[in-house]
């Protein structure tokens, strides 16, 4: 899904690997960290097809940043090494995941601190450095 090489790794139905991260951000609702089964719905994912505008590698499979119409992309990996804003919430069984570029981070995670409050932003889900 990206071309790291370190990190947690869970395999796939067809015997390949992928990041742990890395299916959790890309599979949304079809794979929960710590299942012991192997990843199912990577088929449905496109490899190539975006450029990740942290490391300009055009291989794997990115998150769209989740601001309106923006357009940016980048693999779950390299946005948590640089510290994009990435949140999950909780609403009910069913996680929401949302990633936000360079641009957009602060504004997003401000906007959460004003909605959920200090002390909830800081119990949500994030993935920051």
């Amino acid at each position: 899904m990206c071309h790291g090489t370190s990190g947690a790794f869970r395999k796939i139905v067809d015997g390949k690997w992928v990041h742990a991260f890395c299916a959790e951000w890309l599979l949304d609702t079809k794979y929960v960290r710590g299942q012991d089964k192997p990843v199912e719905g990577t088929e449905s994912l496109v490899e190539g097809k975006d450029t990740c505008c942290v490391c300009l590698h055009n291989v794997g499979v990115c998150l769209r940043c989740s601001s309106g119409d923006c357009n940016i992309t980048f693999h779950p990996t390299c946005a948590k090494s640089c510290s994009f804003y990435m949140n999950t919430k909780g609403f009910g069984t069913t996680p929401q995941h949302k990633a936000y570029c360079g641009k957009h981070s602060v504004q997003h995670k401000e906007a959460d601190a004003q909605q959920y409050g200090p002390e909830e932003l800081t119990s949500m889900k994030t993935n920051e450095g």
